[in-house]
């Protein structure tokens, strides 16, 4: 009895030495909590960044307190998307390390020359840090290396946070104001005023008034207009059509009316806008501008059957009765 005692008790301590072997070299590293930080660094101290993949390379800088994109003339970038990426760069820790060697970097593909993507952060020229990032262990989750160090770590984060792509990290809401802001539109034959705090038709006739939902869904769109890319230089054409597919003014303050030029290329799935204030070729989706070129007059206002005089309905009251007499 005793040996069978002894015996299962060691195969109980076996069970036990195994659990703790498959859970500590498992990928569940979430329980383990370090304070010690995977890149260490003052935010307000980082004045650009630079972003490499596989076949780009991109740069934000920080100008008079703005991040802009230098490779597209200081075109605005997104400062939420930004200041979240340094922010989550800032607050990474250092988890149960998945490798040590430097062998194993490139298995989680964060060698120095085999990546996802690098990030390197600079204060006035001086290189603050480094992070690799490299393929996905799951869910948010990748596999990340500090340049200066050899071990690589888990972490919650996503690929497209340190996307290269210049597209990711401009401002697509320059062109957005808002609607309360909204003076005055002309397009085609529909001309639309703010009276006493309403968007109004200007020649409404007496049996029209102004269709109130249909109207707020034009000023939505026009001032919801999102950018979707920036045309690059070397896609622009070489010569636009004389005349725009598709124009219309809106006034914002008296001394600023803006004109929107919308270009249609061959079977592309995007408008070309050129606004009045803006240097920049932006291009807009297709069903975001059809919605606007569709808007008419007619969709904009409600009619009303015309009033008929009394003296007309007394008539043929009195026209009735004498037939029924007959």
């Amino acid at each position: 009895m005793k040996k069978w005692i002894v015996l299962l008790s060691g195969v109980l301590v076996a069970q036990l030495v195994f659990a703790v072997i498959v859970y500590v070299s498992g990928e569940e590293y979430g329980a383990f909590e370090a304070d010690e930080k995977l890149l260490v660094f003052n935010v307000a101290e980082v004045d650009r960044i630079q972003i490499e993949d596989d076949s780009n390379s991109m740069v934000l800088a920080k100008q008079e307190e703005e991040w802009v994109l230098p490779e597209q003339d200081d075109f605005p970038a997104d400062q939420q998307n930004v200041l979240r990426l340094l922010d989550k760069l800032a607050a990474m820790k250092k988890g149960w390390p998945v490798a040590t060697t430097s062998g194993a970097s490139r298995r989680f593909k964060v060698a120095d020359d085999e990546f996802e993507s690098k990030l390197t952060l600079f204060a006035n020229n001086d290189t603050l840090g480094q992070l690799v990032i490299g393929n996905s262990p799951g869910f948010r989750k990748v596999h990340v290396r500090n340049v200066d160090d050899e071990e690589v770590f888990a972490v919650a984060f996503n690929t497209w946070e340190a996307s290269a792509d210049l597209d990711d990290w401009i401002d697509k809401n320059i062109l957005t104001f808002s609607a309360e802001d909204l003076l005055q539109v002309e397009m085609s034959d529909i001309v639309l005023r703010r009276e006493d705090g309403e968007m109004r038709l200007a020649d409404l006739a007496d049996q029209e008034e102004v269709n109130r939902e249909e109207t707020q869904i034009l000023t939505n769109s026009l001032s919801g207009l999102r950018v979707d890319s920036l045309l690059d230089e070397e896609d622009k054409p070489e010569n636009l059509p004389d005349a725009a597919d598709f124009t219309f003014n809106v006034t914002l303050d008296p001394d600023k009316t803006l004109t929107y030029h919308f270009f249609k290329l061959n079977e592309e799935p995007y408008y070309l806008l050129k606004r009045s204030d803006l240097d920049d070729y932006f291009k807009i989706a297709e069903f975001h501008v059809n919605a606007i070129k569709e808007t008419t007059r007619d969709k904009l206002i409600l009619t009303h059957a015309e009033d008929v005089p009394d003296d007309i309905v007394e008539n043929e009251v009195l026209d009735s009765d004498v037939e029924l007499i007959d």
